[in-house]
């Protein structure tokens, strides 16, 4: 291809100066330079102060307007002016890496790329060009090493390599000082593939130290890879030493990238060197080492802050000492929030959450060892239901009403409008384009909304202090029940006075694992009778003499206790009115997933409060589901002259469940249900011609709702893989912006459930209670009501030969969630 005459090879040096020179430091005023380059109307000027911005802050709409200017301004240069054109080609390159490194979305990243490929055939003369695009190609190998399998792995190191061999071999010396730490990416790399020996690594490293010209800075990159290579590969006491040294001296001189890896280098190395004796250090100043990684990690990658987190939180339980284990648990459960937060993708928050499962629980018993009770609750809210959290708390109804009292109605519906079309993106109603998502796109519109909310000050809803906690504790207790690997715990919190904490040693991880691998796996009807037994022994009894009576406790339960039914714990007592004794006798109960949700489900909850709700009534009968018809026919005839509607759905097919569910704002669902532990999205209900799914009902448009009464078995399993997360149909429906949702634990007996649906509707129709109080007080009538009584209730659903109905196994199933 023959070369335009006013192209210069030199040019491209000129356009890499002319980037530097605009692209502020780290501690410039960014929101500054961003205005005055609006200002001048340069689209060229501003996408690069946005990308720049991007890095610094928490600013994700910078990326997507970035892009948007990078297209704009790439439609308007002349087709031969190749070197802007090649430069705004690089330029959205690095939006689309910035992008992946805030929210691991590679979405536009493989177009960007190939933009690029395509821009640089049209340079052939130039080495540097084409160095530029192999560098750029290697970071986006690199960028995807931390998800890989280790097939892939390999494939993406061997690939990577060839890249930087290609940029090695091409580049000038003036380029490989611009592009970075080039020589010691390549020897970091080869050396953990196990192509280049230590010494090789470290020969390769000090020859990108010379590369990099004399200005420390530029010098700080290599010195951290070879630090890092010396620190992998020691066998003597001076190896560790040196890393220490040279990562010191890097996190001295090196940018705000490089400062990062070398702090974190730097924690590993001390620690390290006092494991080894290589040089003994004071608990305290390794703890100190981990903060500061800590602190730096907090501009880096969702992975590596979690990372950091992980190994200050190991480290710490080796001391055994409560007093170094609290800060980095501490620091552990704000990473969880601040790492998932800018993850759009569900599977790419599930996939960070994984990796710090069962840790809420092991937060908050180190921080009650080091005595700090408040610490340990804020640990547990800040690790519990973080997806929930996130999605319920877009349409808090306390930030609308603030904003509307404050005399900004038109933020309020940009938030609504931002909030619902981000709901209908995850659902896949969202248009895409080359380089961004729709989803990406409906989460940055929504974080600049409330970006602009914060600057009122109205969004106290988003804090997790305890004062927000103890907001939700209003109405009565929150209960944080917790099974750590050493035993468990419980956390009081009221509205008022400081959290009480209660030990209950024998509640430990591996023994609650056994009992709810028990409940969802053993067909005996005695193993809920077991359960019961066992959950009383093992502390609710200790639990129940630290309530008062008829208080309504909310149990917020940490890990795997949130698989257990901890209301219906019990014990035999030939005393007692129905035989038995336990948790539920005193008080009344619901179950929440978090604090800040229950808050939220009680807001929406309230908007109802002076309404008379539309009610679903469906039943799906089956051959062994005789009651589900009468039981609907019941909640029917309670519902007629209460509710503004009735719609009663006798055999329900799964399109006419799906079409009416949005039109109303109570549901009672009596069907079959199927819990999926495994697939917790393919969880369903069995209707008359086919199941509808948590995927199906997470698709619903929007609508009024306020309570959904799942009739049905297991309705209330959830994931094993993230239980913390409580996925499963309430929580999907709390997603969906229902106040509550009553579920069942187990496979339940048809004639219990429609005696005690009928009495709990009955209850909630008369406006005599809330929904937690109405199920409680149904669970202790059909418990402690003799059979003439029950028919004497609901002749039509009490008819032949009843069982006594005071075994939890009839009435401990079903449980409230939400308000």
């Amino acid at each position: 291809m023959p070369m335009p005459q006013q192209y210069r090879p030199s040019s491209l040096a000129a356009h890499r100066r002319l980037r530097e020179s605009l692209q502020p430091a780290a501690g410039a005023d960014l929101d500054e330079a961003v205005a005055e380059a609006r200002r001048q109307g340069n689209k060229l000027t501003l996408a690069r102060i946005l990308i720049r911005r991007s890095t610094f802050l928490d600013r994700p709409d910078d990326l997507v307007e970035a892009t948007d200017l990078l297209r704009a301004a790439s439609a308007e240069l002349p087709e031969d002016d190749l070197v802007r054109l090649f430069g705004v080609a690089y330029d959205l390159v690095a939006v689309m890496q910035a992008k992946y490194n805030r929210s691991d979305d590679l979405a536009g990243y493989t177009q960007a790329l190939h933009t690029l490929q395509m821009a640089v055939t049209r340079l052939p003369g130039d080495r540097d060009a084409h160095a530029m695009v192999a560098a750029a190609c290697a970071d986006y190998l690199l960028a995807q090493i931390s998800t890989a399998d280790e097939q892939a792995e390999e494939i993406l190191i061997r690939d990577a390599l060839w890249q930087l061999d290609h940029v090695l071999h091409l580049a000038s010396p003036a380029l490989l000082r611009h592009l970075g730490n080039i020589h010691g990416t390549r020897a970091e790399l080869a050396f953990h593939a196990g192509q280049m020996t230590a010494p090789e690594a470290v020969f390769l490293c000090r020859a990108g130290r010379r590369a990099a010209g004399w200005r420390p800075a530029r010098r700080a990159p290599a010195l951290a890879s070879q630090a890092s290579v010396l620190l992998a590969s020691a066998t003597r006491q001076f190896e560790v030493r040196w890393a220490v040294k040279l990562f010191r001296k890097a996190a001295r001189h090196g940018e705000p990238k490089t400062r990062l890896d070398a702090l974190t280098g730097l924690a590993r190395a001390v620690t390290a060197a006092d494991l080894s004796g290589a040089r003994p250090r004071p608990a305290p100043r390794i703890a100190a080492a981990w903060d500061r990684a800590w602190q730096a990690n907090l501009g880096g990658t969702s992975d590596s802050l979690l990372q950091v987190s992980d190994e200050w939180v190991t480290w710490a339980e080796s001391t055994g000492d409560a007093a170094l284990c609290a800060p980095a648990y501490r620091a552990m459960m704000a990473a969880v929030p601040l790492a998932t937060g800018p993850q759009y993708e569900s599977k790419v928050r599930d996939r960070l959450l994984a990796r710090v499962r069962h840790r809420a629980a092991e937060a908050g018993w180190w921080l009650l060892r080091a005595g700090d009770p408040a610490g340990a609750v804020v640990a547990l809210e800040l690790g519990r239901a973080v997806a929930i959290r996130e999605t319920t708390g877009r349409d808090d109804p306390a930030v609308q009403s603030a904003l509307r009292a404050a005399g900004r109605a038109d933020l309020a519906d940009r938030h609504r409008d931002a909030a619902q079309a981000l709901a209908r993106a995850e659902r896949g109603w969202a248009h895409s384009d080359a380089f961004t998502t729709g989803l990406h796109r409906a989460a940055t519109t929504l974080a600049e909304v409330r970006r602009e909310i914060s600057t009122l000050g109205l969004d106290k809803s988003l804090d997790n202090s305890l004062d927000e906690i103890r907001l939700a504790a209003a109405d009565g207790p929150l209960v944080y029940l917790a099974a750590a690997e050493a035993g468990g715990y419980a956390l009081i919190v009221r509205a008022d006075g400081d959290p009480q904490a209660l030990d209950l040693p024998d509640l430990t991880r591996d023994a609650v694992r056994r009992e709810a691998h028990t409940l969802e796996n053993d067909d005996d009807p005695r193993r809920v009778e077991r359960l019961a037994e066992w959950l009383w022994r093992h502390g609710m009894r200790d639990l129940d003499g630290r309530l008062g009576d008829g208080e309504l406790v909310t149990i917020v339960a940490v890990g795997l206790l949130g698989l257990l039914p901890v209301h219906a714990a019990a014990i035999k007592d030939p005393l007692s009115a129905y035989g038995w004794k336990g948790l539920a006798d005193r008080n009344d109960f619901r179950y929440a997933p978090s604090g800040r949700v229950l808050r939220i489900s009680l807001a929406r909850a309230a908007e109802f409060a002076s309404a008379r709700p539309a009610v679903l009534a469906v039943a799906a009968p089956a051959s062994d589901l005789l009651n589900v018809g009468p039981e609907v026919a019941v909640v029917t005839r309670l519902w007629q002259e209460r509710a503004a509607a009735v719609t009663t759905l006798p055999r329900a097919s799964r399109d006419a469940v799906l079409e009416q569910l949005p039109r109303h704002a109570v549901w009672h669902l009596a069907c079959h249900g199927q819990a999926a532990p495994d697939r917790i999205l393919q969880s369903r209900l069995l209707l008359a011609d086919g199941p509808v799914t948590l995927h199906d009902l997470l698709r619903l448009p929007p609508g009024p709702r306020r309570l959904a009464v799942l009739s049905s078995c297991e309705s209330h399993r959830i994931g094993h893989d993230l239980p913390d997360e409580v996925i499963g149909l309430p929580g999907g429906m709390l997603q969906l912006g229902l106040a509550g949702v009553v579920a069942a634990h187990w496979e339940v007996d048809d004639r219990a459930v429609a005696l005690l649906m009928a009495r709990f509707h009955d209850l909630l129709a008369a406006d005599a209670a809330s929904p937690a109080r109405a199920l409680s007080e149904a669970q202790r009538w059909l418990r402690e009501t003799d059979r003439e009584q029950l028919r004497v209730a609901y002749p039509e659903l009490a008819g032949g030969r009843l069982p006594r109905f005071g075994n939890p196994y009839y009435w401990g199933a079903f449980t409230l969630t939400g308000a």
